[in-house]
């Protein structure tokens, strides 16, 4: 006969708690449309003013420093991005990247060289070492001829390994 076995049970070490089955995440969106002005390498720092979900209360902030989740544990996180531009006619670039204490890392970059730039929504999903309290934050740009309307989707770390 099979004996039932706790999946939070290990040996020697009794009942493990929920948190610690967790690891820091957070997760992060935003209920609004933004509107990035022109000029190529003229970048914009989205925010994010819904918090989706977090394991600890200061990752994120949807009223202080909303555009950045900052790291509680130190270790290697993945980054996800997800933001949606609009159809524009004008302008062949559009582009977001991750930073880290506001240095670039990553970017995306969607080239259109017809100049009809597609409603597009393109992922960056990258792994960084991060430190306690560095803080990771998205910006975008483009260079159409007037402002273009970019929706964040969604934001998030999890740490992979401590």
């Amino acid at each position: 006969m099979m004996k039932w076995r706790n999946p939070l049970y290990m040996p020697n070490r009794g009942l493990l708690g929920l948190a610690s089955a967790i690891k820091p995440t957070c997760f992060v969106s935003s209920s609004t449309t933004i509107s990035v002005p022109t000029g190529i390498g003229t970048f914009t720092i989205l925010s994010w003013d819904t918090t989706t979900f977090q394991t600890n209360q200061t990752m994120h902030s949807n009223t202080v420093n909303n555009s950045r989740i900052t790291v509680d544990t130190p270790g290697k996180y993945l980054v996800e991005v997800r933001v949606t531009w609009a159809y524009d006619v004008s302008g062949t670039i559009r582009r977001f990247r991750t930073l880290i204490n506001g240095i670039a890392q990553e970017a995306i970059s969607d080239q259109y060289p017809n100049g009809t730039v597609p409603k597009t929504t393109p992922q960056l999903v990258a792994a960084y070492a991060l430190k306690l309290n560095d803080y990771v934050q998205v910006d975008v740009d483009h260079d159409a001829t007037g402002a273009v309307l970019f929706t964040p989707l969604s934001f998030g770390i999890t740490l992979l390994t401590p």
